[in-house]
C-alpha cells in the first residue's frame, strides 16, 4: 500500500470475466487494459468452473485469479457460489483500490470484507437500473428483498457506490445511496467517422445484438419489421446473440424471409454487422444500466432507435443523437423506422452526432482517468 493518495495498483473483482461473454465481463477487461496501459498494476479476481484456484497473466501483464465456483440459477440469471481460495484472493486484493462489479454477487460481499481488512479504498460499480426480476410476483418480491439485504450489508462498510449511467445512480437512490456518481461504460476510441450516405437506406438493414431475453423486446422487433413488410416497406432484420428467445428466432426465420438469426457472434463480427447495417434498434424494456452495443453503434455512426428504459438515456437523445421510443412496442418501432427511411439526411445527422458524443466522452482512457481523479479525492467521476 502507498501512503500518498496517488493510485498505483488496483484490483477488479467480477463474478465473470472473459472468455465468459457479457457486458460486465467486457467492462472489467477493457477497464483493466486501459489502467495497465497507464502504468498501473492490475489484478483481476473472478470465478470459473475449475477444481482449484488458477492464476494467469493476460493482456501483457494483468494478473487474473479464477476461483473455483459453481453457478446457482437465481433470479433468472446465474450466481457463482465460491467459498474456496479467498486467502489467495486476499493477496490479489492488496492494492490501493478495489473495484467490485455489481452489488449483489457473493464476490462483491467477500471482496468488501477483505478490502476492509487491507484498508483499501473499495468501490462498487452498479450495472442495473431496476429490480433484478420483475415477474412472477413471488420471485420479484424475493429478489427485491435479497437486493435490499445485500445492499444494507455493503452500506455498513466503507463502500463508495458508482453507477454506469444516470439511471443506475437513480436506482441506487432507492436504497438510500445518495452520494453515488456515474462511471460510464466505454469502448475503444473510434478514430475516424465511418462514411454513410442515403444509399444505405435503399435496401435498409436493421440490426440488433444482445442477450435474447423476452424483456429485450425481441418479439416486438420482429413484429415491427413484419408490419412494415405488410405495408410494402421491405426491411431486412439481422439479430445476433443467444438466450431464451433463440428458439423463437430460429422458428420465425423459417417463415419470415426478412429475418436472419446469426447466433452469438465474436466482437469483430458484431463490428462488421454494425458497419453494414442501416439502423440499430434497441427495443429493450429491461431496466439495464448501459449496454455496450449502443456505444458500438455510436462508433459506427448508425442511426439508433432506442427505448427510454433500455439503458440509453445518457447516450440516445431525441432530436440530437437518435430516435427515442417510450417502450419497445411494435407500432412505435415501426413508426420510427418509417421516419428514418423518409428522412435519411436527418437520420445520418443524428448518427454523426452520436459518433462525436461517443468519441468525446465514452472511451476507456478518459473513463479510467476520471475514476482515478475521483478515487484520489479530486473531481467527481
Amino acid at each position: 500500500m502507498h501512503s500518498s493518495n496517488q493510485i498505483q495498483s488496483l484490483a477488479i473483482v467480477t463474478p465473470f470475466y472473459p472468455p465468459h461473454v457479457g457486458g460486465v465481463e467486457r467492462y472489467s477487461q477493457e477497464f483493466a487494459r486501459a489502467a495497465l496501459a497507464m502504468g498501473l498494476s492490475v489484478n483481476i479476481v473472478t470465478t470459473d468452473a475449475v477444481r482449484k484456484a488458477q492464476e494467469s497473466v493476460e493482456d501483457g501483464g494483468i494478473r487474473v485469479l479464477r476461483l473455483p465456483a459453481y453457478n446457482l440459477p437465481m433470479m433468472g440469471s446465474h450466481y457463482p457460489i465460491t467459498l474456496q481460495a479467498w486467502s489467495h484472493a486476499s493477496e490479489m486484493l492488496r492494492c490501493d483500490v478495489v473495484i467490485a462489479q455489481t452489488r449483489f454477487f457473493m464476490t462483491t460481499l467477500m471482496a468488501a470484507r477483505i478490502a476492509a481488512g487491507n484498508k483499501a479504498r473499495f468501490f462498487v460499480v452498479d450495472h442495473g437500473a431496476g429490480p433484478l426480476r420483475n415477474s412472477p410476483k413471488a420471485l420479484a418480491l424475493a429478489s427485491l428483498w435479497y437486493e435490499r439485504a445485500v445492499t444494507a450489508r455493503l452500506k455498513r462498510r466503507s463502500v463508495h457506490f458508482l453507477g454506469v449511467s444516470r439511471a443506475s445512480v437513480e436506482w441506487l437512490r432507492t436504497f438510500g445511496i445518495r452520494d453515488a456518481t456515474v462511471l460510464p461504460n466505454g469502448i475503444a476510441a473510434p478514430l475516424t467517422m465511418p462514411m454513410r450516405d442515403a444509399a444505405g437506406f435503399v435496401k435498409p438493414v436493421v440490426f440488433f445484438a444482445g442477450r435474447l431475453l423476452p424483456e429485450k423486446g425481441i418479439a416486438e422487433l420482429v413484429e415491427a419489421i413484419d408490419l412494415l413488410g405488410r405495408e410494402g416497406t421491405n426491411v431486412a432484420l439481422r439479430i445476433a446473440g443467444d438466450g431464451p428467445m433463440a428458439g423463437f428466432l430460429e422458428k420465425h426465420m423459417r417463415s419470415a424471409g426478412f429475418l436472419t438469426y446469426l447466433g452469438r457472434l465474436p466482437h469483430d463480427q458484431i463490428t462488421a454487422e454494425l458497419r453494414n447495417a442501416s439502423i440499430f434498434v434497441n427495443p429493450s424494456n429491461l431496466p439495464e444500466g448501459f449496454p455496450t452495443v449502443l456505444l458500438e453503434a455510436g462508433a459506427a455512426a448508425l442511426p439508433v432507435v432506442s427505448t427510454v428504459g433500455g439503458g440509453s438515456a445518457d447516450l440516445i437523445r431525441e432530436g440530437e443523437t437518435g430516435f427515442v421510443i417510450p417502450v419497445g412496442a411494435a407500432p412505435d418501432i415501426a413508426a420510427r423506422i418509417r421516419e428514418i427511411l423518409a428522412r435519411p439526411a436527418e437520420a445520418l445527422r443524428r448518427g454523426s452526432e452520436l459518433f462525436r458524443l461517443v468519441q468525446a466522452q465514452y472511451t476507456w482512457p478518459s473513463i479510467v482517468r476520471d475514476f482515478l481523479r475521483y478515487a484520489e479525492g479530486g473531481a467527481a467521476a
